[in-house]
């Protein structure tokens, strides 16, 4: 910035010097040179410090890096061939809706902070730290599943000689946890919660803790009139009334075992099992 076609910008038009010709002395100029020089000093810290909050990097590290930049290295080592994968995840996404994605890609200037050492009209191009691509295009919406499902497997009312009298009822609860899906099968009575923390595959020292709460409550068992024998024995019998309190009021279900039997449920592979 302070030197145009090979001439400082401080440089008087003459006169004043007091040197031979009416230039400048050597004193002058050594002045001048210093107050370049602390300027260009001053550019300096001031393209340091974008580059370490851009960079979020100590000044020690940031000189490693630059030091890094004057050693010779093989330009192959940083070529992608092909796919280069990269992961994102939304952490603010909710149950049940659809959502579509695009990326940009950002990569680190080549000519950040090097900006005396490009042409007038290609300075503006040392200015930004990072270089971001056109966004892509959307991509096909992703349906976010619930973390927690439940299906009823047994229904079996209760009464005088039931072995709860008033009923009791089991679930299979799948969650969602730490990559895979769990299953775990519980059983209640009316005025129960559905689920709970659960250690499984193994002891309380050893096991996994995985929370199976579902937010619903057994309400009651209600025998389905003209139930058989057979259907109430094995708890087809009956329809379940379900229930929780939530941000939109109070939900009540009435659940039919046939149906959830027959519904699609998620695959549980334990990673012992899984393809390698």
């Amino acid at each position: 910035d302070g030197i145009v076609d090979g001439h400082d910008e401080d440089a008087s038009d003459g006169g004043g010097g007091g040197g031979d010709g009416g230039g400048e002395s050597d004193e002058d100029k050594r002045k001048r040179l210093e107050r370049q020089l602390e300027r260009l000093d001053r550019q300096i810290d001031q393209a340091r410090r974008r580059a370490r909050q851009a960079l979020r990097v100590t000044d020690e590290e940031l000189d490693e890096m630059l030091a890094g930049d004057e050693e010779e290295v093989d330009a192959g080592a940083f070529m992608v061939d092909g796919e280069l994968w990269i992961w994102g995840h939304d952490l603010d996404v909710e149950d049940d809706a659809v959502y579509s994605y695009r990326i940009s890609v950002q990569v680190a200037n080549p000519m950040y902070a090097k900006k005396l050492s490009l042409p007038e009209s290609q300075r503006p191009m040392a200015e930004a730290v990072a270089i971001a691509s056109d966004a892509s295009a959307w991509s096909t919406g992703t349906q976010v599943g619930r973390p927690v499902q439940i299906f009823s497997v047994r229904a079996m009312p209760g009464g005088d000689t039931a072995e709860h009298q008033f009923g009791a009822a089991s679930f299979d609860v799948y969650r969602f946890h730490d990559g895979r899906w769990w299953d775990e099968r519980i059983s209640v009575t009316p005025g129960t919660a559905i689920g709970g923390l659960v250690n499984v595959g193994g002891d309380d020292d050893t096991g996994t803790a995985i929370d199976f709460s579902t937010g619903y409550v057994l309400i009651d068992v209600v025998q389905i009139p003209g139930a058989t024998a057979e259907e109430l024995k094995y708890g087809t019998g009956a329809d379940l009334l379900i229930g929780r309190a939530g941000p939109a009021g109070e939900e009540v279900l009435l659940v039919n075992v046939r149906d959830d039997r027959s519904k699609a449920r998620p695959e549980v592979v334990d990673p012992a099992d899984a393809p390698s």
